[in-house]
């Protein structure tokens, strides 16, 4: 297949639009019966009544908020995107949950300051942000000239799944991961436009940052190069992607009074000492052995035997950033995110998409394949129980009408 072929077989557009439907039908399988879209924030009473200082972060009365469980991460990003300013006083984590800051200020935007559509604008969000990171992983691999249908295995990965349905910042994240990925391959000369795009990234969500580092180190190192061209490019891309970044923790250090990073979860000191903790396996713990670990070992295994019988690979950034990755977001994965695979799968989204990458250097693609049957599996099941109820009544309805 050559890059310059057309056709739907060939379209990371048609790619895109597939993603797209796909998530029209998720999306509507989770909010069928209700159709209230803040069922996806998974609002707790908890939080809600934490404080009553906004105007806008407020009671709904003929809302059923979750009264048995606190709730969700999407509900301090719909907080925030509903008050910005007072959302502080509803969160369990204020410097860490406004570290991921784009999403809910995105959604803000699109819905034009009105606490009305915010809910909903977020769906939209996180809707494009699906269509414009299947696009961008579709369009890379159409010119690394692998099928550009292996974009749909980053979009329907269960992590996703999850993020999406839930109100999460990943689909927003990796999107514009992604799409600074394919223009920082593809169109070097227009690099400085890849850095933003990984700057805006790290506004949603910090992980990222791991891959303009890795494209930094290569950059520097890169032979060929006269030394100071090297350093104005590297400069260029440290500033710009990480400028932002840099530029908000100060604001939200001077504001909240400490630094968003280093409010989170954190990473263990030992690979696998998660696993250590495990006293008794419950189902989304194995879930995440299943879904995640496996799967990344798998794919980490197939790097390390590229680079073994291709020496010229230990150059590529694609093989580094899978490793990483893995590393850091799957084998040092902390306890309370390792138990959980809502949590697991969503961090180690980026261990899928390098995966799509690195095949551009595999010879065979057997180890991919078994992976991406582990993570569509889970998506599946994931999906199953709502969309089967949606089905369901919809078949019933059709069935009964003449009875009514």
């Amino acid at each position: 297949m050559s890059a310059g072929r057309t056709g739907l077989k060939h379209s990371p557009k048609a790619v895109a639009v597939a993603a797209l439907l796909g998530y029209l039908f998720i999306l509507a399988a989770f909010l069928y019966g209700s159709g209230d879209p803040r069922d996806l924030a998974l609002i707790g009473r908890k939080y809600i009544e934490r404080s009553n200082i906004s105007r806008t972060i407020t009671i709904d009365p003929g809302y059923p908020y979750l009264e048995a469980v606190d709730g969700y991460d999407g509900q301090f990003a719909y907080f925030i995107a509903l008050d910005p300013a007072n959302a502080r006083y509803y969160v369990d984590n204020d410097s860490y949950r406004y570290t991921r800051i784009l999403y809910p200020m995105s959604a803000r935007i699109v819905a034009l300051g009105n606490p009305q559509w915010v809910a909903w604008a977020m769906i939209l969000v996180n809707l494009a942000a699906i269509t414009l990171g299947t696009w961008a992983v579709a369009s890379w691999c159409k010119w690394r000239q692998l099928p550009p249908w292996l974009a749909l295995i980053y979009a329907f990965y269960v992590g996703q799944v999850i993020a999406f349905t839930r109100d999460l910042n990943e689909p927003l994240a990796f999107a514009l991961l992604a799409a600074a990925i394919y223009v920082f391959d593809r169109y070097p000369r227009f690099r400085w436009v890849a850095a933003v795009l990984f700057g805006l990234a790290g506004l949603a969500r910090e992980t990222t940052l791991v891959f303009p580092a890795i494209y930094a180190l290569w950059l520097f190192l890169r032979r060929g190069l006269p030394a100071g061209e090297r350093l104005r490019t590297t400069g260029l891309l440290v500033v710009l992607a990480f400028g932002p970044f840099v530029v908000w923790q100060v604001i939200i250090w001077r504001w909240l009074g400490t630094f968003g990073f280093t409010r989170g979860p954190g990473l263990m000191a030992v690979p696998f000492e998660s696993l250590g903790w495990l006293y008794t396996f419950n189902r989304s713990t194995l879930d995440t052995i299943q879904a995640v670990l496996l799967p990344s070992l798998i794919a980490v295994g197939a790097a390390i035997v590229m680079v073994w019988r291709q020496r010229k690979l230990v150059t590529q950034p694609g093989i580094w950033m899978l490793l990483a990755n893995a590393y850091f977001f799957v084998i040092l994965l902390p306890p309370a995110a390792f138990w959980e695979i809502y949590s697991s799968a969503r961090i180690a989204t980026p261990v899928v998409l390098t995966s799509i990458y690195v095949l551009a250097w595999s010879r065979q693609r057997t180890w991919f394949y078994l992976c991406a049957g582990m993570w569509l599996a889970y998506s599946a099941t994931y999906i199953l129980n709502p969309a089967y109820n949606m089905l369901d009544r919809l078949l019933w309805g059709v069935l009964t009408v003449g009875d009514r």
